[in-house]
């Protein structure tokens, strides 16, 4: 779909995908990924001597987002999605 918008130049779709999309990384990476990172904060320590507040804690959530985000579509996102329903 996004794509499609692209291609097509839908301003409003691009924009409401793009905000839906920052809704979903808020709620996973404070729900989800904070709790990952925060879990490793006491060995980061450790190791680097590094004391990590909340921000440090939110961007490496974040990375982390990203970087599972974009393994997924790299691996998966080439089959496309399913249009049996048409």
């Amino acid at each position: 779909m996004l794509v499609e918008a692209l291609q097509k130049k839908e301003i409003k779709a691009i924009i409401q995908m793009a905000i839906v999309e920052a809704f979903v990384m808020f709620v996973e990476v404070v729900f989800l990924y904070r709790e990952l990172i925060d879990s490793l904060t006491p060995w980061i320590a450790q190791q680097t001597g590094w004391q990590m507040g909340i921000v440090p804690v939110l961007m490496l959530a974040s990375f982390g987002w990203v970087g599972i985000r974009a393994m997924v579509w790299f691996l998966f996102g080439r089959y496309g999605r399913r249009r049996s329903w048409r």
